[in-house]
């Protein structure tokens, strides 16, 4: 009896024994093809291409438009304006590029009576594909600070991105967007242009300072993928930069901005990068009724924007920088490229070879030409 007790207690010991093995391997079995599984996975998670986007968008670069009532009077007939016949030279520059800038000296008025720019003729620079401006000048302060306020009834109801110059103390900058990309425009006039105003409303024209202008870059660095900024010198009157003008657009560069634009001076001025920072010195005037040579020879300029996107990593990339001259002619006063000139202007190719110098007298790599 204790034989057979014994074999079977043996029978029993030995089948646990067996089931514990199976078992054990039945789970390791299982881990075995979790872990494969996920190896497997992990090796197509690895070998998964990213996921990538991309962007671009040329931007247009365009100087000072200072008009009187003489000009305007030229293209008005009948009581009837007609400013095309004035820009219509540089709209194939313009409407050529996905974002275009131009810069107005004066306050715009809805009733024109010989002072300050009618709404149609900001109409019309809207019309050739003009998408931003800048109204930071002093002289935007010529017919007073309450109509450079009241102008802004006009500004918001136009599809123009303006800076500058605000309605209240409450506005923030905007954020203009095209083909994927993020811009934001922000733009001073210097302090010593507007010693002989009163200004009792501090955001009624944006007045350079380093704090101030530092604190708009990096707010802004936030919110946009390119940063520009325009900068009304005024009382620069030299194709040479200043200390002062290199001092400011370096700490505007180390601040965060992408693109700095400067106008408002006497003729134009050359162009260099700054680390990776373009920065065009002056681009002088668009169009001006004053007859000097310097003032009447302008620039504008453009660059190309690339933004890539993989997996969610932004990086931004500026490249291929060009300028080139435009000339206000008058009798008619039209704006007109150099290569367009056919008369009017003695000696224009010596005089186009003279002025393209000082654009690359920073920077010889600058492009000039192929705007259009």
């Amino acid at each position: 009896m204790k034989n057979k007790k014994l074999e079977k207690e043996i029978v029993a010991l030995v089948l646990t024994i067996v089931f514990c093995i199976i078992a054990v391997s039945v789970v390791l079995l299982i881990l075995i093809n979790t872990f494969n599984q996920k190896q497997k996975e992990e090796v197509i998670e690895k070998t998964k291409p990213p996921v990538v986007s991309n962007y671009s968008a040329s931007v247009f670069f365009s100087g000072k438009i200072n008009i009187d009532d003489e000009i305007i009077a030229e293209y008005t007939i009948d009581g009837v304006q007609d400013f095309y016949p004035l820009i219509e030279n540089i709209e194939p520059a313009v409407s050529n590029n996905d974002v275009a800038i131009f810069q107005l000296d004066d306050s715009v008025v809805k009733d024109y009576k010989g002072e300050g720019v009618p709404t149609t003729f900001v109409d019309t620079l809207t019309s050739i594909g003009y998408s931003m401006v800048s109204i930071a000048s002093a002289d935007q302060l010529a017919l007073g600070e309450t109509q450079l306020l009241d102008s802004h009834t006009y500004w918001n109801n136009q599809t123009l991105y303006v800076s500058g110059s605000r309605s209240s103390d409450q506005a923030t900058t905007n954020i203009y967007d095209k083909n994927g990309i993020t811009f934001g425009l922000l733009s001073y006039t210097m302090p010593e242009n507007v010693t002989e105003y009163a200004i009792t409303k501090p955001f009624v024209l944006d007045i350079y300072n380093d704090q101030k202008a530092m604190e708009d870059i990096t707010k802004l660095r936030s919110q946009v993928d390119i940063v520009l900024v325009y900068l009304d010198w005024q009382d620069v009157d030299s194709f040479e930069v200043t200390n002062e003008q290199h001092r400011v657009a370096k700490l505007l560069a180390d601040s965060g901005a992408d693109v700095i634009v400067g106008t408002g001076t006497g003729s134009i001025q050359p162009i260099e990068w700054i680390d990776d920072t373009i920065v065009y010195y002056s681009l002088g005037n668009l169009i001006t009724d004053e007859d000097d040579l310097d003032a009447s020879i302008g620039m504008i300029g453009s660059i190309y924007v690339q933004k890539t996107v993989v997996d969610g990593v932004v990086t931004i990339e500026k490249s291929q920088p060009k300028a080139d001259l435009i000339y206000s002619e008058s009798n008619p006063t039209k704006v007109i490229l150099f290569e367009e000139i056919t008369d009017g202007l003695e000696n224009k190719e010596s005089i186009y070879e003279e002025y393209s110098a000082v654009i690359t007298m920073l920077d010889d790599s600058i492009r000039i030409g192929g705007i259009k």
